[in-house]
C-alpha cells in the first residue's frame, strides 16, 4: 500500500493504483523461484503437476526459475526509478539521505527479524539453518554480508554455505543497486550520461556472463551479471 503523497502546495494527492501488470509478473516470478528451489530439494518428476505439464517441461521450467529473480530485478529497476520521479519530479532532484532512510526502512526491519530467526534456529541445532559442516567462515560472517550487501560475493568465492541465507545474494545485489542510484542520479546531472551508462551495463551483462561460463556461482550471483537487468528496468521507467 502507498500513502498518498503531499503536492508542492502540501495537498494530499491520490496514490497510484496497483499496476495489475507488474503484479502478476511477480506473481510469476515468486512461482517460478519457489518451484526451483522445490525441485532442488524434492524430485517433482513423479507429482501431479508433473503428469499434467509432462515431466521434461516441468523439468525445463523447474531448473530455469532462478530466472524469475532477474524479473524481479527489471521491476525493481523500473519501480525504484518511477517512484522517484513521481516522488522527487526528476532524477536531478533525488538526494541520498531520504532515498536510504526509504529504503533502510522497507528493508532492515524483516531483514533483521529473518536473520534472528535463521540464528535461532541454527542454535537450536537445526543443520538445515546453520552453515554446512566444515564451512570456511561462520555464520556470524554470513549474517554480516547478509546485512552488508556481499552475500553474492561470498557465495561466488565458498559456495552455498548456508542455504537458508544464501538466497539474500538477490538481496546482495539490490542493496547494491539502492546504495549507486540516488548517486548516480546526483552526480550524473544530464540524462544522455545516465542513458550511457544504463546501456554500457546492458551491454556489460551478457559479456560478463559469458566470460564466466564455466563459473556458475559467477555467471549467476556477480553484479555485473544482475545489474543489466535492472539497467533495463531503470531506463523503461524513465522512456515511460
Amino acid at each position: 500500500p502507498v500513502r498518498p503523497r503531499a503536492s508542492s502546495k502540501g495537498q494530499a494527492m491520490d496514490a497510484p493504483a496497483r499496476d495489475n501488470g507488474i503484479d502478476m509478473l511477480r506473481g510469476l516470478s515468486i512461482l517460478l523461484v519457489l518451484l526451483h528451489h522445490f525441485n532442488i530439494a524434492y524430485p517433482l518428476s513423479d507429482t501431479t503437476l508433473a503428469s499434467l505439464l509432462g515431466w521434461p517441461l516441468l523439468h525445463a521450467i523447474a531448473r530455469n526459475g532462478n530466472y524469475g529473480v532477474t524479473v524481479f530485478f527489471v521491476i525493481s529497476g523500473f519501480l525504484v526509478t518511477r517512484n522517484a520521479l513521481e516522488r522527487w519530479g526528476s532524477l536531478d532532484n533525488v538526494r541520498p539521505a531520504p532515498f536510504y532512510l526509504l529504503r533502510l526502512a522497507r528493508i532492515v526491519p524483516t531483514l533483521l527479524l529473518t536473520l534472528l530467526a535463521v540464528d535461532a534456529l541454527a542454535l537450536a541445532g537445526v543443520r538445515i539453518f546453520d552453515n554446512r559442516p566444515g564451512a570456511a567462515v561462520s555464520l556470524w560472517t554470513t549474517n554480516a554480508a547478509a546485512l552488508t550487501a556481499w552475500m553474492n560475493v561470498l557465495v561466488i568465492r565458498q559456495g552455498w554455505i548456508n542455504y537458508p541465507l544464501g538466497v539474500t545474494w538477490s538481496l546482495s545485489i539490490e542493496l547494491a543497486f539502492y546504495l549507486l542510484f540516488p548517486l548516480a542520479c546526483m552526480l550524473l546531472r544530464h540524462n544522455a550520461i545516465r542513458g550511457a551508462l544504463a546501456a554500457l551495463l546492458i551491454v556489460a551483462g551478457p559479456l560478463y556472463r559469458l566470460a564466466h561460463q564455466g563459473d556458475s556461482e559467477a555467471y549467476l550471483y556477480g553484479y555485473l551479471a544482475c545489474f543489466d537487468a535492472i539497467a533495463i528496468g531503470c531506463g523503461a521507467a524513465v522512456l515511460a
